[in-house]
């Protein structure tokens, strides 16, 4: 573990830290959301910033950060920690890499009180069937409704006529299953079309469909903005906003397959037979969220696509890669 502040730091044979924070009054043990090869760790105000660099550039410690928020148990991205308040050199040191095995592979998140209003698409079908099993419902419910969802692209509920009444109900009462807001929509006369796509806080992405005579590609957003900066990406000079949940990432699909399966009048044959993880952002460095998204593009319940047909590009996030092949 890393113990900072004050403290000295030791080796530790796992991907983890302790941080020891006077301002805070408390101590805080938290895995990384990433095997890391360089990293360190700092508390700032009520955040906790776990700095790496050396798998993205092999030089530049704070290239790359990965902020925890107590408060609400979640990781998000950034560009860098903020060096005027604590010494970066004392923060970075070398940590032997351990990946998480596979059991603790990311699931959508599906532990949610069931009496929040939950949007379904965060889900992919074992979240979903959790998610019924607190509505005293059985598994096979759980794949009705997942199949309304995504292979009808169902919104209203009192539509699904082969889910009992009272099921209806209560999802009418707890859930919702709600699209991203539409900003703009721009056609080609090659029938390539492009959505800008409202995820609040003034952030929007992209997603783009690419019709070919022996396919149709949807290029997929996976966080508003980018970390990693490469010069070459328009996305990089935005800078880096936050991940997208499971379900934004699937909305997008969600959306496009379903608008384009009505403007094209193809009476429920599928439009979208390839995915590619091309659009805003670095899918590795939303692996938690991607994960279960490209579960719901595999799934025959769901959109029922080939692995070769989804594809997820990376700037080179050479852990994680081999972590998403394992």
């Amino acid at each position: 573990a890393l113990a900072m502040r004050g403290d000295s730091p030791s080796r530790s044979a796992a991907a983890a830290a302790t941080v020891n924070d006077p301002e805070l009054g408390w101590r805080y043990r938290a895995n990384m959301p990433t095997p890391w090869a360089t990293m360190g760790v700092v508390a700032v105000g009520s955040k906790i910033y776990c700095v790496g660099g050396s798998f993205i550039s092999g030089s530049n410690p704070d290239s790359l950060t990965y902020i925890y928020e107590p408060a609400t148990d979640t990781w998000t991205t950034g560009p860098s920690i903020p060096t005027k308040r604590v010494r970066l050199a004392a923060a970075v040191m070398v940590c032997p890499v351990q990946a998480m095995p596979a059991a603790e592979e990311p699931r959508a998140a599906w532990h949610r009180p069931a009496d929040m209003n939950t949007n379904l698409l965060d889900f992919d079908l074992d979240g979903l069937a959790a998610y019924c099993e607190q509505l005293g419902e059985k598994r096979f419910r759980a794949t009705q409704l997942f199949r309304w969802i995504h292979q009808r692209g169902a919104s209203d509920f009192d539509q699904m006529s082969d889910l009992a009444k009272s099921l209806r109900e209560k999802l009418k009462a707890r859930a919702h299953i709600t699209a991203l807001p539409v900003l703009t929509e721009h056609v080609s006369a090659d029938g390539t079309v492009k959505w800008l796509f409202d995820v609040g806080g003034g952030n929007a992405v992209e997603s783009v469909f690419i019709p070919e005579d022996d396919r149709g590609t949807l290029c997929v957003s996976s966080q508003a903005g980018c970390a990693v900066g490469c010069r070459f990406c328009s996305t990089g000079h935005q800078g880096f906003s936050r991940n997208l949940s499971t379900g934004e990432i699937l909305a997008q699909l969600w959306y496009a397959e379903h608008a384009l399966r009505k403007r094209l009048g193809t009476g429920g044959e599928r439009v979208i037979s390839n995915v590619v993880m091309m659009g805003m952002g670095e899918p590795l460095q939303n692996y938690t969220a991607l994960v279960p998204a490209l579960r719901v593009m595999l799934d025959d319940h769901g959109y029922g696509l080939s692995r070769r047909r989804v594809t997820v590009s990376t700037s080179g996030v050479v852990p994680m890669i081999d972590r998403l092949s394992q």
